[in-house]
């Protein structure tokens, strides 16, 4: 597994953390190039590269890797023929079962089915949770909220991409009706 950095402006410290998420979740992948972005947390762009913003190194250890790991779903979105056949002598290879479906709904319910590590708020799923005081609902609360619940929505994720295995078309709106459900 090796990183290339693009850029000066990522700190080593970004790098290492990098480093962890691929080693310790993305065995599958043999090569990233590592590109400074500073308009998002994260983003993919194309090919085997992927732009984090260092920012996140002031963010809970669970919003990095979950960022991480969610560019490096949407790598695998573009590049999983390529990736697959190492894939499949994984741990992970109940994920590449079928094709991964673009889009960022999709791309999240894979990372959160990856591990209960990974599992952080989303903004891509449009979840309001009522659980939550209101301030955003107050970010610690919302944080020890995904933490206390982390397998329970890895197991929901893992079983959303079983029943799209399945051939269930409505397994989004599924794994969201499910997920809101933990929140009221």
């Amino acid at each position: 597994m090796r990183i290339v950095v693009k850029s000066k402006r990522i700190p080593k410290r970004l790098e290492e953390e990098v480093r962890k998420v691929l080693k310790h979740y993305f065995p599958e992948i043999d090569c990233v190039s590592l590109y400074y972005t500073g308009s998002a947390y994260g983003k993919y762009l194309r090919d085997w590269k992927i732009a984090i913003n260092p920012v996140l190194l002031k963010k809970p250890k669970r919003v990095l890797y979950h960022t991480v790991a969610h560019e490096l779903t949407h790598l695998i979105q573009w590049q999983q023929e390529k990736i697959r056949p190492k894939a499949l002598k994984t741990e992970y290879s109940f994920l590449y079962a079928q094709r991964i479906p673009k889009g960022e709904k999709a791309c999240e319910i894979w990372t959160y089915a990856r591990h209960p590590d990974l599992v952080a708020p989303s903004y891509y799923l449009g979840l309001k949770p009522k659980k939550l005081p209101n301030s955003i609902k107050s970010w610690c609360t919302a944080m020890e909220f995904y933490e206390e619940h982390s397998f329970e929505i890895h197991n929901l994720a893992k079983k959303a991409i079983e029943m799209r295995r399945q051939g269930f078309r409505s397994y989004i709106k599924w794994f969201l009706n499910k997920l809101n459900s933990i929140f009221e």
